[in-house]
C-alpha cells in the first residue's frame, strides 16, 4: 500500500522532484565538514543552494551556517 502510494506521488509531482546529485552531494559533503550535526537539513540546504531556492523552515538555526536563503513563515509578516 506504501509503495503503492510513493508511486502515485512520484508520477504526480514528477516535475517538481529535485534529485540530489552529484553536484548536490558534493555541497553537502563541505557544508557537514565544519559541522557533522543535521545532515538532512544539510541535503536540504545543498539542493536549495544548488536550484537557487529558499528553504522554508521554522527551524533556521540548523540552516543558518550553510549560506542558503532561509525564510520563517512564522516571523514573516
Amino acid at each position: 500500500m506504501l509503495e503503492r502510494w510513493l508511486n502515485s506521488v512520484i508520477d504526480r509531482f514528477d516535475d517538481a522532484i529535485l534529485s540530489f546529485d552529484q553536484e548536490a552531494s558534493e555541497i553537502w559533503g563541505r557544508l557537514r565538514v565544519p559541522n557533522r550535526e543535521n545532515p538532512l537539513d544539510k541535503q536540504i540546504a545543498a539542493t536549495a543552494l544548488i536550484n537557487d531556492l529558499t528553504v522554508v523552515t521554522r527551524n533556521t538555526a540548523h540552516y543558518a551556517p550553510t549560506g542558503a536563503r532561509l525564510l520563517n513563515p512564522f516571523t514573516e509578516g
